[in-house]
């Protein structure tokens, strides 16, 4: 049976991107603010002023992985590390929030993307890396995937052969070998490249041997780019 959409289920996701835009459109002109403010301090020698933020403005994947606000669809982070692994498999508007990237999502536009201020504060901060390991972490043992703490090498889990049933034996282009990408991706952009690094190595390693015709040459060639 075809899905319909409402006028009122468009209306709102119409609102959402609306509401989204602007708040992007608001954040540059903070930042062309704060750029003209630093370019005055350092022209009048006040270098004491520090930079004006309005909270309001600030970037929503920072404060959703300061577990300060859900996501646009009502998830918190910790609320999404406790789905089930049939939850994660079924629900496609989370993945773009831990693990956002430069760039839009077609699957959820709405979605916030990565700035150089954003991808600074990971870099700069410990516990933002440590909440997103955590989901990077969660994410592994839904592909049957672990990782060694001290060596950082991602090896098989016991469970691997029962998950790949759903991620790896499927047709190429599957989404869970997108999500793989994006995942790698934004690892390397938010300051933890040995970690998407190490999933990649497994990836290919798996891709030879397990790949067989399921993972694809183009899947592979977006695999090796990610990082």
């Amino acid at each position: 049976m075809a899905l319909r959409v409402s006028a009122k289920t468009h209306s709102a996701i119409s609102v959402d991107c609306i509401q989204h835009r602007i708040s992007s459109l608001i954040q540059k002109v903070e930042r062309i603010f704060q750029q003209i403010l630093s370019h005055i301090q350092k022209w009048i020698g006040m270098q004491n002023i520090q930079p004006i933020r309005n909270p309001g403005f600030y970037s929503e994947i920072i404060r959703f992985y300061q577990d300060e606000i859900p996501n646009r669809h009502g998830y918190t982070r910790a609320q999404i590390l406790q789905w089930n692994d049939q939850q994660l498999e079924d629900v496609h508007n989370y993945i773009q929030w831990l693990f956002p990237l430069e760039v839009n999502s077609s699957v959820d536009p709405c979605a916030p993307v990565l700035t150089s201020e954003v991808k600074a504060s990971f870099t700069k901060d410990p516990t933002l890396r440590k909440n997103l390991l955590e989901a990077f972490a969660r994410m592994l043992r839904f592909y049957g995937l672990v990782q060694d703490p001290q060596t950082k090498q991602i090896t098989r889990s016991a469970a691997f052969s029962i998950r790949a049933q759903v991620w790896l034996y499927s047709t190429p282009g599957h989404h869970n070998f997108l999500r793989m990408t994006r995942i790698m991706s934004s690892l390397n952009a938010l300051g933890c490249k040995e970690y998407a690094q190490a999933l990649q190595k497994t990836l290919l390693d798996i891709a030879r041997k397990e790949g067989g015709s399921y993972i694809s040459s183009e899947t592979i060639r977006h695999w090796q780019k990610a990082c």
